[in-house]
């Protein structure tokens, strides 16, 4: 039986960042669905009264 030792080729040798990409793009959809909540939750009694929705 022969054992040999991997060869590393230039796609396995090369490091990138997309995982930097995919953590920024994941942090800025996370804050931009807060900001959204956070807005129609301060403009929802307006938006309720103007549809004339009640409370349930």
């Amino acid at each position: 039986m022969k054992l040999e030792t991997p060869v590393r080729t230039e796609s396995t040798a090369r490091k990138t960042n997309i995982r930097y990409w995919i953590l920024l793009t994941l942090f800025v959809v996370t804050t931009i669905n807060h900001v959204d909540r956070a807005t129609l939750s301060m403009a929802a009694p307006m938006m309720r009264k103007d549809l004339g929705i009640d409370p349930v």
